[in-house]
């Protein structure tokens, strides 16, 4: 099972009440998510958020928010899956 977890408007700090990219954050995330850190996808704009996330263990990957569609096709690339045609973010 692979999961993906979008830092979205701080959720991850707010969840877990550490501030990233403290990777004790990640690692707080990962322990309720009941996955390991390498099934974990990390998407977030932050590259400091990516570099912490990517400390924890998690697989993270910063797409340019700016392009939705380069957003979607990081994220589906980052879980193994395949694009589909006409499907847009």
């Amino acid at each position: 099972m692979t999961a993906l977890l979008l830092d979205v408007g701080g959720v991850v700090a707010s969840v877990t009440g550490m501030p990233e990219p403290d990777p004790r954050a990640s690692a707080i995330a990962v322990g309720r998510l009941g996955l390991a850190a390498e099934e974990i996808v990390f998407v977030d704009d932050m590259p400091w958020n990516v570099a912490g996330a990517r400390a924890a263990g998690l697989r993270a990957v910063q797409p340019d928010l700016l392009v939705p569609e380069d957003a979607c096709a990081v994220a589906r690339a980052a879980l193994g899956l395949p694009m589909q045609a006409g499907i847009r973010s």
